[in-house]
């Protein structure tokens, strides 16, 4: 298990981040409560009695039915965003590592972290293993051998497969993992730690732990990671290097405009229905973007996706970096939020187990090596995770320091 923390470190500011920057999927409703007695319309609570809308005779105006249906739809367009944002950024994640070289089925990328790769979360201190998978054509095995890797499997719902690895069911010991697509009903063999997907593309990413600091054994030993479909256990992978590759795996680029609702809808249109979600799918069906239909928004609806893009995308930042949640702070006495709880594994510091780090555009003198530059007028957050905590880091009698200015 890893606890995740954050605080932000330009203004002091309490800040809560989600998980790979993916919302909790909540639908939130909001009615408009009407009776209708005698002919008369009346609407319910003082704060309908203030809204922007006109009746004569009990009726709505042509500018109150404009403005009502303008509003219901950019209302249900912004939470239809929301909801729908991790789906649009695992997207992102599979176009990133097609981006770099990976090919479904065939190609796997492995890279080291750095700058130039822009996605979520991610870490740099450990080289990692990226392919896309199609389970269209029928389950999947993966193959991993013994040793320190730790995978995980996601689909394209952002539904959390399997992990894979030390913190999978093999617990390092290496294993075969059978990955069924969504409603698979065939027989399913023995001698695999199965799971099942809720879409047919999926994403599996490893880590390899560079032990001892040898970084290239720890790339060689994710070429060792085999992936193949269950009926052609001979099939084998390729792999690139693509540390050199720079690449743009998140939704920026889409989140704030039209293209974030084609991606949707792409996703929509070649995914399976997910039953949990289907009421979410009504409510996309309203705005346009449905399975088999194309997706073709006149000027009006344009406007309107575009704004609750615009929106949506606001509000999440806004949450993320100033959550209102009471249970929001991990120590009273600390600025520290909780930021995720993930399975994962123990790593170790340093051996006397502190360490201070330094944060600004400048180091101080002799403290390069614990120094991590930021860049004037330009607001940063940091966070920190826990590998295998123990008792004191759930109880509170462990705390880190708070940011302290130095002089």
């Amino acid at each position: 298990m890893t606890r995740q923390f954050t605080q932000a470190g330009c203004t002091g500011r309490r800040v809560f981040l989600r998980a790979h920057h993916v919302p909790v999927r909540t639908t939130l409703v909001a009615s408009l409560a009407a009776l209708c007695v005698g002919g008369v319309l009346a609407l319910q609570g003082a704060a309908l009695a203030a809204a922007p809308y006109e009746f004569q005779g009990g009726f709505p105006t042509e500018a109150t039915l404009k403005r009502a249906y303008d509003d219901a739809d950019l209302n249900r367009a912004i939470q239809a965003y929301r909801f729908f944002y991790p789906n649009v950024s695992m997207y992102a994640l599979l176009a990133g590592i097609e981006a770099m070289g990976g090919r479904y089925n065939q190609t796997a990328v492995v890279f080291e972290a750095r700058p130039h790769h822009v996605f979520l979360t991610p870490n740099s201190d450990t080289p990692y293993f990226g392919l896309p998978v199609d389970l269209s054509a029928g389950p999947v095995v993966v193959e991993l051998p013994k040793g320190p890797l730790l995978g995980v499997v996601n689909d394209l719902n952002f539904r959390w497969v399997a992990d894979l690895g030390l913190p999978g069911p093999d617990a390092g010991a290496g294993g075969k993992h059978l990955i069924l697509p969504p409603g698979f009903t065939g027989p399913v063999p023995e001698g695999y730690h199965v799971s099942r997907s809720t879409t047919n593309r999926l994403l599996l990413m490893a880590r390899s732990l560079p032990v001892g600091g040898d970084v290239a054994g720890a790339i060689e030993r994710l070429k060792t990671v085999k992936v193949h479909p269950l009926d052609r256990p001979d099939a084998q992978i390729s792999y690139v290097e693509a540390t050199d590759r720079p690449v743009d795996g998140t939704p920026g680029k889409w989140e704030g405009n039209l293209q974030f609702w084609k991606v949707l809808h792409d996703v929509i249109d070649t995914e399976p229905m997910y039953e949990p979600m289907r009421n979410n799918y009504g409510e996309l069906a309203a705005l346009g973007i449905a399975k088999g239909k194309p997706f073709a928004p006149d000027a009006r609806m344009t406007r309107i996706l575009e704004e609750a893009a615009r929106q949506g995308v606001a509000q999440m930042k806004v949450q993320s970096l100033a959550d209102r949640r009471a249970d929001r702070v991990a120590w009273s006495d600390r600025q520290w939020e909780w930021a995720a709880l993930r399975p994962e594994i123990e790593r170790l510091g340093k051996q006397d187990g502190t360490i201070d780090l330094y944060f600004g555009p400048k180091a101080p003198s002799g403290k390069e090596g614990q120094w991590i530059r930021t860049v004037p007028g330009k607001g940063w957050f940091t966070y920190f995770r826990i590998y295998g905590p123990q008792q004191a880091s759930f109880d509170g009698s462990w705390r880190p320091g708070d940011f302290e200015e130095v002089r």
